[in-house]
């Protein structure tokens, strides 16, 4: 039956969410409560939260509405199912530190220590504490043992965790309890006893000690990071250091990078005529870049095949021809074509017009050098293929007014039946 207490609308909204599985209907319960639609009807929330088992949230529903002995049901419900540090919780908010006492020392029967010791902890007993972080220990649970000894303010009995750990190989475990121990620089040495070099290096920058950082991040191959700390210590020798090894693993252009930093261009030219030998042609012209030698980045780009980037450069060198003939070598005539006019090499520019398919241009750079078999050639090639308004230009170039006006005709024909 509709509860005649609850608004018409809000009564609805109950209906369809009831329709919902446990676990849906909690969250939009939970959600209709957090937006002001079901104000009246907490118990509902609190119910559903007790069929889906969180007997917590349902408690603090059931307090908020001082419906103590539904709260105590849920404390019991969560004994019940071994959940003691809920359970206690619930207790504690009932103000009954005997039950909450009991469901630590249910946890400790369990040997779930470090639940024993936070109900412990609620309850002010720190004697009681302190016993399940020596269980805690016993047990290897260091982790749980340094978080009770962290609450309880006993640096030594955490630094004995950490140590405990360490006994045990487990460095890294280690390294987190120093963290939170404040103890950077044990929480370093236990990083690189783990190999975890990185979050040492960073650990020992943090701590000022860049020596040691550096050291860390080489043992890590790591050199790029290295060679700049020891750059800043003024340590040249493993600066340069950092770079062989680079140059040893093949990786050239790190090693030409730390080079350049020790302003040692020979080392670094070096690194690149390397990676010439490997064919490796465009990382080669990148540090022939860095270099500054211009003439042999454009080169090895050529070698790579790279002929626009070849042909920048040889424009940035003001040499037009080794541009034209990398632009050609890509298929770029038209380009190619610009500069060999600008050098007035009208032969080379009408070459390249044909080869790019502009049979009018070279037919004129043609005629304008004396050579009608050429342009008469362009003609022809215009013709075969179908570029008839190009062949007649051409034709009229040449004097040939009467095949000229055939191809416009014919032109002009084509056009009209397209």
């Amino acid at each position: 039956m509709p509860d005649k207490t609850i608004p018409a609308d809000q009564q609805e909204l109950i209906t369809l969410i009831d329709e919902l599985t446990p676990e849906a209907r909690t969250t939009a319960l939970k959600r209709a409560e957090e937006i002001g639609l079901l104000p009246t009807n907490k118990a509902a929330v609190a119910e559903a939260y007790e069929k889906k088992g969180e007997y917590v949230s349902a408690a603090k529903i059931w307090l908020q509405l001082d419906n103590k002995p539904r709260a105590v049901s849920c404390a019991e419900a969560s004994e019940k199912k071994g959940e003691y540090v809920s359970a206690a919780r619930i207790w504690l908010q009932l103000g009954n530190k005997n039950r909450a006492a009991v469901c630590a020392e249910a946890s400790e029967k369990k040997g779930w220590y470090a639940n024993a010791a936070r109900v412990w902890l609620q309850l002010d007993n720190k004697d009681r504490a302190a016993a399940c972080a020596e269980a805690c220990e016993q047990e290897a649970w260091y982790a749980d043992a340094a978080e009770i000894w962290l609450q309880l303010d006993n640096k030594d009995r955490v630094a004995a965790c950490a140590e405990g750990y360490e006994q045990k190989a487990w460095y890294a475990a280690a390294a987190e309890i120093w963290l939170r121990l404040g103890n950077k620089e044990k929480a370093a040495e236990a990083y690189e006893k783990t190999r975890d070099y990185i979050d040492a290096a960073k650990i020992w920058l943090r701590l000022g000690n860049k020596e040691k950082a550096a050291k860390a991040y080489e043992k890590k191959g790591w050199y790029a990071d290295a060679a700049k700390i020891w750059l800043q210590l003024d340590n040249k020798d493993r600066v340069a250091a950092c770079a062989e090894a680079y140059e040893k693993k093949g990786e050239y252009a790190a090693a030409a990078k730390i080079w350049l930093q020790l302003d040692n261009k020979d080392r670094a030219a070096a690194c690149a005529e390397a990676y010439e030998k490997k064919g490796e042609y465009a990382a080669a012209a990148k540090i022939w870049l860095q270099l500054d030698n211009k003439e042999k980045a454009a080169k090895a780009y050529e070698k790579n095949e790279w002929y626009i980037d070849a042909a920048k450069i040889w424009i940035q060198l003001d040499n037009k021809v080794m541009a034209a003939k990398a632009y050609e070598k890509k298929g770029e005539y038209t380009l190619a074509a610009e500069l060999w006019l600008q050098l007035y090499k009208k032969e080379m520019a009408a070459k390249a017009c044909e080869k790019n398919g502009l049979y009018a241009a070279a037919a004129e750079l043609w005629l304008q050098l004396g050579n009608k078999n050429r342009a008469a050639a362009c003609a022809k090639a215009c013709e075969k293929n179908g570029l008839y308004a190009d062949a007649a230009t051409i034709y009229k170039m040449l004097g040939n007014a009467q095949k000229a006006a055939a191809l416009t005709k014919l032109a002009a024909l084509l056009r009209d039946q397209n």
